[in-house]
């Protein structure tokens, strides 16, 4: 992170950027399947401004709270009968290429800067028939992340348990370039609201490419 941003401004420049996506991005899509989409519009606000970060390719689970049992937290021992949502690229994971994974890419795409992790797709994980809410987006002190086994992380949410692991089959998203190609003719509004945000300013709204 540039010394002269403070984590507390990190923070606020997040909070603006998962506005935009949230209020001015999503809306334009029928699906909340946008981690893609969402990752980049935050890299590429994130450069822009000088904050250290970059983008995770993981395998994301969501389970009811009292489906977690002791010993049954290893990315191989991840059974469907306790998760309820899976967003992975793992062959040893049943429901492998399961249709929350997309189809065109498996698992799912976050950020991770200094001092957060940066989910701003989490709504997709919203699932309150099996007792697992999310709300919206999440931005998590990395201090408030619980490694439970090796290599598997755990993110509070407000109900149920999310966890992820690095891929077990990293790629990068086929339509990266496309994306980011998308989103370049906006990002100086981004920029702009962003910087306004962090010195306490009340943005503007933007207007957003057609997608």
């Amino acid at each position: 992170m540039s010394p002269t941003i403070t984590p507390n401004e990190e923070h606020t420049a997040l909070k603006e950027i998962a506005s935009i996506f949230l209020e001015d991005i999503q809306p334009q899509f029928c699906s909340l399947g946008t981690c893609v989409y969402a990752a980049v519009l935050a890299s590429q606000t994130l450069t822009e401004i000088g904050i250290n970060h970059y983008l995770s390719h993981v395998d994301s689970y969501l389970f009811p709270a009292d489906r977690i049992q002791p010993g049954s937290l290893t990315r191989k021992n991840l059974p469907r009968s306790r998760w309820v949502r899976c967003f992975s690229t793992s062959r040893s994971v049943d429901g492998y290429g399961m249709p929350g994974n997309n189809g065109t890419f498996r698992g799912h795409l976050i950020i991770e800067t200094d001092n957060f992790l940066v989910d701003l797709s989490a709504l997709q994980f919203d699932t309150p028939g099996y007792q697992v809410r999310t709300f919206g987006h999440l931005i998590v002190p990395l201090a408030n992340l619980e490694e439970v086994e090796h290599g598997v992380w755990s993110v509070p949410i407000p109900l149920g348990r999310y966890l992820f692991c690095d891929a077990e089959r990293p790629v990068n998203p086929a339509s990266l370039k496309d994306v980011e190609e998308l989103f370049r003719p906006i990002i100086p509004e981004c920029v702009r609201r962003v910087r306004q945000a962090m010195n306490g300013g009340v943005p503007g709204e933007l207007v957003c490419a057609d997608t």
